[in-house]
């Protein structure tokens, strides 16, 4: 990674482009956890660095990346600091999706227009539930792949043996 939070912008044909936003989650999830003090001012320089670029960004598709999950119904539930700190920011700027991985399982929420995707089961699973916005939940091993053309996004999650398992397109 070449930085803490940084983003990469892929041209995807015919003069349209994807911005992809890749954030360090720890501070930003851990506000109020021991090390809070140590993280303040990275944390607002973060989100102000996100605010700013999905602002001035003109790329057609903005996706957000990071570790902990906004919204679960996995073993570590939701993440209270992104949900005060983060949401707003991908709603305001209108974000089709966020990603994220931490909990071990697969999920698509949809929340307020935001689409929640945590592709965590690579390597093993845990207990998922429904939650508020759940379209999808899986406990099973598995994988989410991103397809992206000018005019639509599609995000597949197929489980251990490479059967497609959920589909969601983003127009």
């Amino acid at each position: 990674m070449p930085a803490a939070y940084y983003s990469r912008t892929q041209h995807l044909g015919g003069g349209v482009f994807a911005e992809f936003f890749f954030l360090d989650t720890t501070p930003l999830a851990d506000a109020d956890g021991a090390l809070a003090f140590l993280w303040a001012s990275a944390r607002r320089e973060q989100l102000t660095w996100l605010d700013s670029g999905l602002a001035s960004s003109r790329a057609r598709w903005k996706f957000v990346i990071g570790h902990h999950p906004v919204f679960s119904g996995g073993a570590h539930g939701n993440t209270l600091m992104l949900i005060k700190d983060l949401k707003p920011i991908l709603e305001r700027h209108k974000v089709p999706a966020y990603f994220n991985g931490h909990d071990h399982d697969l999920q698509h929420l949809a929340i307020n227009y935001v689409n929640y995707f945590t592709s965590g089961a690579g390597s093993q699973s845990r207990p998922v539930k429904s939650t508020e916005g759940t379209v999808f939940s899986s406990a099973s091993l598995g994988f989410a792949v991103v397809a992206m053309s000018a005019s639509k996004a599609q995000v597949s999650f197929f489980d251990e043996s490479g059967k497609t398992i959920h589909r969601a397109t983003l127009v």
